[in-house]
């Protein structure tokens, strides 16, 4: 989920200054003494307060479980490919810490997502940023390279296929997808966002309302990273 903030119009509050011209109180907010165009910047306490509250299910009939999404009235809004490459931290573990760092790129598009600690709750709460990396690093490759040199180090990819369903309610965005999971099998995820962490129960409660229209009764408490991990560690040791 896109965890960067609305780019705003340059506004600032009075007696500060904006990009490096001080706000005399008789310009509009947003524009300088000489009359240049608004700037821009990104509204970094917007970013720092959006959460991802999301549940998985392990699911045994993906036809069946589109057919519900329709009778909710779910609408089908995107078909992609994802290959999430994960990292950990060169000074902490992020299995550890329950925090979470990638590179995915959705059918090839790029973006970095950083996963922060989860909250407690039996459905998945947490601090959430994101930002796409095109077109400056088109294929995430230079990002992957400053990661090494920064000390991180890979951890495993996940790749998937993932249709997603818009089944938003009356309090805002829901999102129903499912993945076909390399290795892994097929699963679905309800994902809502809170804009603050005020707001985090009342979007599990939604995922959770969400979930028993579709009948989803299998929860899968594990990231598709630990459980990718998990099988490559059986595997190594038969």
């Amino acid at each position: 989920m896109l965890g960067s903030g609305k780019a705003g119009t340059g506004t600032t509050d009075t007696g500060t200054t904006d990009t490096g011209t001080t706000d005399t109180g008789t310009t509009e907010p947003g524009t300088t003494d000489t009359g240049t165009a608004p700037t821009f910047r990104i509204d970094c306490e917007r970013v720092s307060e959006l959460y991802e509250v999301e549940q998985k299910y392990r699911v045994t009939d993906a036809g069946t479980l589109r057919r519900r999404l329709l009778e909710v009235g779910a609408v089908a809004i995107a078909r992609e490919s994802h290959e999430d490459a994960y990292f950990n931290h060169p000074c902490r573990d992020f299995a550890e810490t329950r925090e979470a760092l990638r590179v995915r790129r959705v059918d090839g598009r790029p973006s970095l997502t950083y996963k922060g600690t989860k909250l407690p709750g039996a459905i998945k709460a947490r601090r959430e940023l994101e930002w796409r990396l095109d077109p400056g690093d088109p294929d995430g490759e230079k990002s992957v390279t400053l990661l090494g040199l920064l000390g991180f180090r890979p951890i495993a990819t996940v790749r998937k296929e993932r249709e997603s369903f818009d089944a938003h309610d009356d309090f805002g965005a829901l999102v129903v997808t499912i993945d076909d999971v390399e290795t892994l099998g097929t699963f679905a995820e309800i994902e809502a966002i809170a804009d603050e962490i005020d707001g985090v129960e009342a979007a599990r409660d939604r995922v959770a309302t969400m979930a028993e229209k579709l009948t989803l009764r299998e929860a899968e408490p594990k990231s598709y990273l630990r459980l990718v991990v998990e099988k490559l560690t059986d595997q190594q040791n038969v």
